[in-house]
């Protein structure tokens, strides 16, 4: 799976160092910078998102960690299922715990060191496959279910004996539905949600 991070630094070496780690892994991309730590910052990376919904996130924490955890805290209230990593010199366990409850997936100790970081991306990238797995079940799932129930739709029609007092558009609404389940079990995995920045 590819990977794709929007980096939200405002000291520049971070984003160095970051994009060059990533120019020597396959598939891998920055799709996102921010150097301006602000308050809209969550709204930023957010409208990022929308462009590159299937981004993480890396967020320098260090210059002020109590504002880099309200700006976790809103992105994962807008995109719970949001993959972020927090980065910072401090890793006291109450950070960390606070991080984690918070919704914080991993955590980088300041400064970066190129072992570390690649582990990170590898944990990343292994995220990225499980979900990716299970969209695809959820597909099959939706398809399995339009399926099954065409199939009984013709059975009803074509066996029952009772069948002409079944209403016809009553069976062309079940098939309509079930049509669309199959449909949307293809389309699943190919067709990204946009999200939207919150308030």
């Amino acid at each position: 799976m590819p990977i794709q991070l929007i980096v939200a630094s405002s000291e520049p070496r971070f984003h160095d160092f970051v994009r060059e780690q990533l120019a020597s892994t396959p598939n891998a991309e920055v799709t996102g910078e921010h150097e301006d730590l602000g308050p809209n910052l969550s709204a930023r990376i957010l409208h990022d998102l929308n462009l590159n919904p299937q981004s993480a996130i890396l967020l320098d924490i260090s210059p002020d960690p109590e504002q880099g955890l309200r700006a976790l805290e809103q992105m994962k209230l807008a995109i719970p299922g949001l993959y972020v990593i927090l980065s910072g010199f401090e890793s006291s366990e109450e950070l960390l715990l606070r991080s984690m409850r918070l919704g914080g997936a991993d955590f980088l100790q300041q400064p970066l060191k190129r072992a570390e970081f690649s582990d990170a991306m590898i944990r990343l990238e292994e995220h990225a496959q499980r979900i990716h797995r299970q969209g695809r079940q959820i597909g099959r799932m939706y398809t399995f279910v339009g399926v099954k129930a065409v199939t009984w739709g013709c059975v009803i029609s074509t066996r029952s004996p009772t069948w002409p007092r079944i209403s016809i558009n009553w069976i062309r609404r079940c098939w309509t539905a079930s049509w669309r389940a199959i449909r949307w079990g293809f389309r699943y995995c190919a067709r990204p949600r946009k999200w939207k920045s919150p308030g």
